[in-house]
């Protein structure tokens, strides 16, 4: 059985830099531009690390225990495996400035080592990877007299996003939220890069971004109090970085 990888945009990534060539003026020998690994790459590799097994390539199981209460109070335990899972703590309903709209999700990475023990890795937007562009410079070769392009270098990203926002694809982020608690919403709009929270699954689901952007769904008279509320909130703040810069 193939192991699952919980994040696999880092492959995707690199891709770009094993696809720029630099080549050396001297020796003519090729190469690809150098990746560096981020923090959150190099950390989710350590977490693999504790929760697969290297002889099966599989992840290790959890244990919990269940206490079930019979009729006449005697108490059944069993105990059953847990394989490593995602926690989806936060869901964001991103629209791009071309207008299509995405889901990206935030949580944890839960496995267990080999002695059953937890471990959590943070996630962050799993949904979507950046491919690097590179700038590249023509120039002679003065070993083969013939003109190349040769790469200078990163000159920037573009972004791509996995998960179209549907009806499916929000309902399996939801279904991997913790049971006890509430996975915050919120929808982002990537042109002006203004957010708001969405407080109810329905709402997230089944309405318009705008009508959640423009908090539709208050009276204007609900709307004026939520301004009048924002401005003496920057007011009071304003004047309280006067104060310090007073003193």
């Amino acid at each position: 059985m193939v192991r699952k990888e919980f994040i696999d945009k880092w492959q995707k990534e690199r891709s770009f830099y094993d696809k720029a060539k630099v080549i050396d003026v001297r020796t003519g020998k090729e190469s690809n531009w150098p990746y560096i690994e981020s923090v959150e790459e190099m950390a989710y590799k350590t977490w693999i690390r504790e929760v697969v097994d290297p002889a099966t390539d599989q992840y290790y199981l959890g244990k919990t225990q269940k206490i079930t209460v019979t009729e006449d109070g005697k108490e059944i335990i069993t105990t059953e495996d847990i394989e490593a899972h995602q926690v989806v703590q936060q869901i964001c309903r991103l629209r791009t400035e071309t207008g299509h709209e995405f889901l990206l999700s935030i949580g944890q990475l839960v496995g267990y080592n080999e002695f059953a023990d937890r471990k959590v890795r943070s996630y962050s937007k799993i949904e979507m990877y950046q491919e690097t562009t590179f700038a590249y410079n023509r120039r002679m070769d003065d070993r083969t007299g013939k003109l190349v392009n040769a790469c200078a270098g990163p000159n920037g990203s573009i972004a791509h996003y996995l998960m179209p926002f549907t009806e499916n694809n929000l309902a399996k982020l939801y279904a991997m939220k913790e049971e006890i608690k509430p996975v915050y919403m919120y929808c982002k709009d990537e042109a002006t890069g203004n957010a708001k929270q969405c407080l109810t699954y329905e709402m997230f689901r089944d309405k318009p971004f705008d009508y959640i952007m423009n908090d539709d769904f208050l009276t204007e008279r609900e709307k004026e109090q939520r301004r009048a509320d924002f401005e003496a909130l920057q007011k009071g703040l304003a004047e309280e970085r006067a104060k310090k810069q007073r003193n």
